[in-house]
């Protein structure tokens, strides 16, 4: 049987925490119209006054579901990916397993909802029209995750643990 890889997990776990961090970004876009009014006005106001905004009970919905799903949507694509690199590679399985029920127990409990980490760390945070920062900064989150995933010198990594584990 093939030994569990802590490097695997590790690498993978920080690959799906950039992936749900993009794909927030690009859920946001789908809402940027409430993005925009709570930037201008407040978030306060704009809850307190939400019919004045036009803003419906739906779209506040959305807004939340949108998040919420597309954090499920990163995880979903990353365990893919990993179960693919995995095969490809001839490594457990197991470690991508690992990886996504570590991913969707962190997910209830809001670990990925670090705001203020993607806030400070996010190229977009610093450009003023809010299409192009959630374009940016889901692009930036995306491009992270990819090389995480597919970095020859991660992966070389990861097959020099794998038998430093079989060999002890």
């Amino acid at each position: 049987m093939k030994k569990i890889n802590y490097l695997q997990i590790i690498l993978h776990f920080i690959a799906t925490c950039f992936f749900i961090f993009s794909f927030q970004f690009y859920s946001a876009i789908y809402n940027i119209r409430i993005f925009k009014l709570t930037s201008e006005n407040g978030v306060e106001n704009v809850l307190k006054n939400a019919e004045d905004y036009g803003i419906t009970i739906i779209d506040m919905w959305n807004f939340n579901f949108t998040a919420f799903i597309s954090s499920l949507i990163a995880i979903i694509v990353v365990f893919i990916i990993s179960i693919l690199i995995s095969v490809k590679r001839k490594w457990s399985v197991w470690n991508s397993l690992i990886v996504l029920i570590l991913s969707f127990f962190l997910i209830h409990f809001d670990f990925f909802g670090l705001y203020t980490i993607k806030k400070y760390f996010s190229p977009g945070y610093f450009i003023d029209d809010l299409l192009i920062s959630f374009l940016t900064s889901g692009s930036f989150f995306l491009a992270i995750g990819f090389v995480i995933l597919f970095s020859k010198y991660l992966n070389r990594l990861i097959d020099n643990q794998r038998y430093s584990l079989i060999k002890n």
